[in-house]
């Protein structure tokens, strides 16, 4: 089914809807849907007015359903697919209408562009952050290669923290929750004196965790976050603004334990069958079966240490020029430092082990210009980003077998003289990227109900890796024929290169008002993410090679709707993308037989689809929320290759594969209902999100993958008369649905292994407003 299909059933539905909603004469119960803000093209607007496929929450809706970390937010958007490796507080895979990148390392970047406050946060393990005293956040599908930039071809995450108000306010919100959980947070702002306001605010959470590691007999994940953020206006004169920002966090404690399935029989060492295999009755090459289905219960060998620490300011300057040219600058300086250990085989046995150590800086700057005239809207900026990189990457190969000086080919089944000899190995690297962009976009009246939308960026960035290298320490090195020794510290891979890319991305787009309520819109856009470095443990130098840049080219047709005197809001979109030499992350042997890991690019991909979203208030008190969302992704044209020991060359095609982590169907549903009462007002909420069967790997293989699931969750709160304090008692993930947010492919090791999400939990909350 082509794109014009999916357009041509999608729309005319869709309108008729409209029709014949619109016809029903506005009336006046005193009830409607607010209005909603937007930042999508770098002005405010409403939601409603703005031809780009945007879902937008508040920060205390978000509270409401229990989303406060940002690889939460999928749950209530379509098309928005999140996994997480390493446990709820691991490194985030973003993916949008199938477009995301399966990759860990803290030198690379996906392509969906998360922003906090207008910055771009580039490093990997700072885009998963707690999520407190926010206004609101945006998720923005599609393309935004003209606002945003590089590595947007996907789309935008943008999250809005609180900002300070001269008039005094605050909170305090106390939460206690299941496996020990206790959450605390307090914010407060106001004037501070004449033209200065500020804003404070500081959040604490600890926790026990919800697995039991019954080698170590200790729970994970055990952590204990902090997380603080500091904000000062000052209205310098009526046409001038600046905002100073400083936050940061800590995490510390132990990552979560990992949940081994083998794929041998035990007894005869053959491939099991897939249902023994995700019932854990099967071996890993060691021998060692789990032969315990409960996911809450694990069998690690150790407690790896989780240690990771944020911190940012930020500056930013409005001058008014004129009563319609505005100056905006926008600074900021990012430091992120992270320690995580894994013990990433998930077995009692000490097969695989790794260790990852970096530290990154990041300093970016806007300008830009916006205006209005009386029919038009304009806005054109310069951007820098300098990010600087220093990593290191420990693995310890079958460190069980370090005693063993020579690792027989009866054991090993390969040569002896194998790389899985192998005791540990240790890769490190500096990495510098400088990206410059100019970019501009004009908004044109062209009749009362047609609008034109040109928009254009372009860009140069530059990128050196600096003296990588992996080195090895082997248990017994050949030397000579039959004899090995010890040898510590021998170089296996040594990599330096650079690249340079620029790019021209636009889009041109329509909006036509068909009345005052319903908006027709459509566009084309395309954007560019840079070419890279594969910065994880290369154990061959077959490994040590760039991946081109990726390009697409989107086309979207949408339709925006407020119908139902103001009590009923329809947003929905088709889309087709032509995706060219999209970047993968894969699987494959090297050389030396052992298992690797490469990026590459797939000449060709291909995504359609479409999503939907109603917003509904039937009766006083009474809210629906819906979300549909449907992609066909497809990798029309990728093969991998890889050398295999003795030098021979294999191909695998993977064409007609569907991008990882992306479901070809998702939904959402969130019902309210608030009633008043004698001493206040009483809300019960629940809501339930689903999605459809995902792969974790562009291998597409069922062990390294996840069946559709549902998750509900519900809420019952009381709020005061006065509005001053709240209570709620919630209970998430109410059905007890077993689902695993990420699975790494360890199959070399006859494994893989399993990141689990957090079982039922119950918690009660209060808050209390200044």
């Amino acid at each position: 089914m082509n794109n014009a299909t999916y357009i041509k059933r999608l729309l005319p539905a869709v309108i008729a809807i409209n029709t014949c909603m619109v016809t029903q004469a506005k009336d006046d119960l005193g009830f409607v849907l607010e209005e909603v803000i937007i930042t999508a093209q770098k002005r405010e607007q409403s939601l409603q007015e703005v031809g780009v496929a945007v879902s937008a929450f508040t920060g205390e809706s978000l509270e409401n359903q229990g989303i406060t970390q940002s690889n939460q937010v999928g749950a209530q958007v379509p098309n928005l697919t999140i996994a997480t490796n390493g446990g709820h507080d691991g490194a985030p895979v973003f993916y949008i209408r199938g477009v995301g990148l399966n990759d860990f390392s803290v030198a690379n970047s996906g392509p969906v562009g998360v922003y906090q406050d207008e910055v771009y946060i580039k490093n990997l393990w700072a885009q998963n952050f707690t999520m407190f005293d926010l206004a609101q956040v945006e998720v923005l599908r599609g393309p935004q290669g003209t606002l945003f930039g590089r590595n947007t071809t996907a789309g935008a995450m943008l999250f809005h923290s609180r900002m300070p108000t001269e008039e005094l306010e605050g909170r305090l919100r106390l939460e206690a929750g299941s496996f020990d959980t206790y959450t605390s947070d307090v914010a407060i702002g106001g004037a501070l004196a004449e033209g200065v306001s500020g804003r404070l605010a500081l959040q604490h959470l600890s926790t026990e965790g919800y697995l039991d590691n019954k080698t170590t007999d200790r729970r994970s994940p055990r952590t204990e976050k902090w997380s603080y953020r500091g904000t000062l206006q000052f209205d310098i004169s009526d046409t001038l603004t600046a905002r100073v920002k400083y936050q940061g966090g800590t995490k510390q404690g132990v990552s979560v334990a990992t949940k081994a399935r083998g794929m041998l029989d035990p007894l005869r060492g053959t491939p099991c069958e897939l249902d023994r295999i995700d019932h854990y009755q099967c071996a890993n090459a060691l021998g060692t079966v789990n032969l315990n289905d409960d996911i809450t219960e694990a069998h690690n060998d150790f407690e790896p240490k989780l240690d990771t620490e944020y911190n940012a300011l930020m500056t930013r300057f409005d001058w008014d020029i004129s009563d319609s040219v505005t100056l905006t600058a926008i600074s900021s300086f990012d430091k992120t430092e992270s320690h995580l250990g894994a013990d990433s085989d998930g077995a009692s046995d000490d097969i695989l082990t790794i260790m990852f150590d970096d530290e990154s800086k990041q300093f970016s700057q806007e300008f830009r210009v916006s205006g209005e005239g009386q029919d038009s809207n304009w806005v054109v900026g310069v951007y820098y980003l300098n990010d600087e990189i220093d990593g290191l990457t420990h693995a310890s190969l079958l460190g069980q077998l370090a005693p063993v000086v020579a690792l027989p080919e009866e054991l090993t089944g390969i040569s002896d003289a194998s790389a899985l000899s192998v005791v540990s190995a240790t890769s490190t690297f500096q990495q510098e990227t400088v990206s410059y962009a100019v970019f501009g976009q004009y908004e044109k009246d062209l009749t009362d109900d047609l609008h034109l939308t040109l928009g254009l960026r372009y860009t140069k960035e530059e990128s050196d890796l600096n003296n990588y290298q992996t080195l090895g320490d082997f248990a017994g090195f050949p030397v000579a024929p039959g004899m090995r020794v010890p040898l510590s510290g021998v170089p296996l891979v040594i990599y330096d290169d650079s690249l340079e890319d620029d790019n021209l991305s636009g889009k041109i787009g329509l909006d036509y008002h068909l009345t005052n309520d319903i908006m027709l819109y459509g566009h084309v856009s395309t954007a560019f993410k840079a070419g890279g470095f594969n910065s994880a443990i290369l154990t061959d130098q077959f490994q040590a090679k760039p991946y081109e840049p990726e390009t697409s080219t989107a086309y979207e047709l949408g339709v925006k709707a407020t119908l139902w005197g103001d009590r009923l809001q329809l947003n929905a979109a088709s889309f087709f993308y032509d995706y060219n030499d999209a970047q993968v992350f894969t699987n494959i042997s090297s050389s030396t037989g052992s298992p690797a890991r490469v990026l590459t690019n797939a000449p060709e991909s291909e995504m359609k689809g479409f999503e939907a979203e109603l917003l509904i208030l039937p009766m006083e008190g009474l809210t629906v929320q819906l979300g549909l969302g449907y992609v066909d992704s497809e990798l029309k044209d990728f093969r991998t290759e890889e050398v295999l020991l003795g030098g021979d060359l294999l191909v695998t095609d993977l064409s007609g594969n569907t991008t990882p982590v992306t479901p070809q169907w998702t939904y959402n549903i969130l019902v309210s209902y608030e009633w008043r009462l004698t001493q206040g007002d009483a809300l019960f909420q629940v809501d339930y999100n689903w999605q459809d069967d995902i792969f974790f790997s562009s291998e597409n293989i069922e062990p390294v993958s996840q069946k559709a699931y549902g998750i509900v969750n519900a809420r019952l709160g009381f709020v005061s008369a006065d509005e001053q304090w709240q209570m709620a008692l919630w209970g998430r993930n109410l059905a007890d649905q077993e689902h695993r947010i990420f699975v790494s492919d360890l199959s070399d090791f006859g494994t893989f292994t399993d990141d689990h999400g957090a079982p039922r939990s119950f918690g009660v909350e209060f808050t209390y407003h200044l």
